[in-house]
């Protein structure tokens, strides 16, 4: 597979993140299923796919127009075509999707996107359970254990500088590990707010 333009490649995980099919998954997940499509290049008039064949690939426009036969709509740049057969398994095109202006798509087999996403997974939880080991509370627990607690973890975020994740005095019924990035934890002034919570914020911590 030959490298991927930094802005091709953007405009592929945002595409896939804004399918409705796609919105929780991880964007680890993303950035490696884009890093194993395929660019198609196609010209006016030109065929991407019959009505009746097999349905199998997952496309995303990157420039260019295509045009649904039977519907008439017209793909353009960042649209996608396809990705009910990732979930679906194996169908059948509904239409035929003709190149209408001169561009390029770019193309994944179900099969190697689920390969993908198996890939990530199984890395993120060895990940996960590496951090785990790192701390004191769960140093002495066994691979086992770790890999259950690992699979109940779920990716939150991504976070930019100033986001809050969790405020003091808030009820804590979730245990962090921070993946990636740093967090600074603050302790608020109580006697200096009043009471009020619009005091200043102590760092005392920067994970």
């Amino acid at each position: 597979l030959l490298p991927i333009d930094g802005t091709i490649k953007l405009l592929l995980m945002n595409a896939l993140r804004s399918c409705f099919l796609f919105t929780r998954m991880p964007m680890t997940e993303i950035d490696f299923i884009v890093d194993h499509m395929n660019c198609i290049s196609s010209t006016a008039q030109q065929s991407l796919c019959h009505e009746n064949d097999d349905n199998e690939v997952l496309y995303v426009v990157a420039s260019g127009a295509f045009k649904l036969e039977k519907s008439k709509i017209v793909l353009q740049k960042g649209d996608c075509y396809g990705e009910l057969s990732i979930v679906q398994g194996q169908t059948q095109h509904t239409t035929t999707v003709t190149c209408l202006k001169p561009g390029d798509v770019y193309a994944i087999h179900r099969k190697i996107f689920h390969a993908c996403r198996r890939f990530v997974a199984q890395q993120e939880k060895n990940n996960t359970m590496q951090n785990l080991k790192q701390c004191s509370l769960f140093h002495n627990l066994n691979s086992a254990t770790l890999e259950k607690i690992a699979d109940s973890t779920e990716c939150v975020g991504p976070y930019c500088k100033g986001h809050r994740i969790i405020k003091q005095g808030d009820v804590g019924n979730e245990f962090y590990s921070i993946r990636s990035g740093m967090v600074g934890v603050f302790v608020e002034d109580e006697a200096a707010s009043g009471g009020n919570g619009g005091g200043s914020g102590q760092r005392i911590a920067t994970l």
